[in-house]
């Protein structure tokens, strides 16, 4: 995506975006090539004051599947958290992620890592695969913000005049041998439900230029005007939106 456009996010834009933050999204997830259901994904957003009294935005994904390959049963869980601090520069506070896999209920694979900020302000990443440690402190003053978190839903919200095919990029979190990476991001379509409301479809690039055995390089995001996602799609894998809570107090 060499002519893709940056995206530049107001800190408007991110107040804007927070406003509509305090809610929970459930998703049914389905194997589309064998046609039944697998799993359910949750998507928390809220926020809070930490002990401190400071206040915080967290996002939480949880995922988890369950699902048949020949006479074996395999079980996945997913959990991600990101914690940002709602003050300038509204950088991340701290990161979270682990994933557990079991065959027949003995455990076949985990993985997790964690990144938090040290005294010096830089941030520290620790990770831990099949039992081997991984541990790095990002140089270079490397940051992460909700300006840079918020990057997709701004083309989605606030890019009015955007079109079909047009692509853009940001600063996406890695969270690997570096903090963060150039991620693409492109506008593939407008489709309408079966009530004929107007739908967008928007394609994100999953496959980091040190991930060519990545299992899946795609990620599609189907979403309505106000935002509201509908749907994801990732490879043979579909998650469906079921029903949305929403909190009855927001702190931003």
């Amino acid at each position: 995506m060499n002519n893709a456009n940056l995206i530049k996010v107001s800190e408007n834009q991110v107040k804007a975006i927070l406003k509509n933050k305090n809610k929970s999204q459930y998703f049914d997830v389905y194997d589309t090539e064998n046609n039944f259901k697998i799993g359910r994904l949750k998507i928390s957003e809220n926020s809070y004051l930490d002990s401190m009294g400071k206040k915080k935005y967290q996002e939480m994904i949880n995922l988890n599947m369950d699902w048949m390959l020949g006479d074996d049963l395999y079980r996945a869980s997913i959990i991600i958290q990101y914690v940002f601090n709602l003050r300038r520069p509204y950088d991340l506070d701290t990161f979270n992620m682990s994933m557990d896999v079991y065959i027949n209920d003995i455990a076949a694979q985990s993985e997790s890592t964690s990144i938090n900020k040290n005294k010096l302000g830089k941030y520290h990443m620790l990770s831990f695969k099949e039992g081997k440690k991984t541990e790095c402190i990002y140089e270079n003053n490397k940051n992460y913000q909700l300006h840079d978190h918020f990057a997709e839903e701004t083309v989605m919200l606030f890019y009015k005049n955007k079109r079909i095919g047009e692509e853009f990029k940001y600063n996406g979190l890695k969270a690997d041998d570096t903090l963060t990476e150039t991620t693409d991001f492109k506008y593939v379509d407008t489709i309408f439900d079966k009530n004929k409301n107007e739908l967008h479809v928007y394609e994100i690039d999953l496959l980091s230029s040190s991930d060519d055995d990545a299992m899946f390089d795609k990620l599609r995001v189907t979403c309505d005007n106000k935002n509201s996602i509908k749907e994801f799609k990732c490879g043979q894998f579909e998650a469906k939106a079921k029903r949305q809570h929403l909190y009855k107090r927001a702190m931003n």
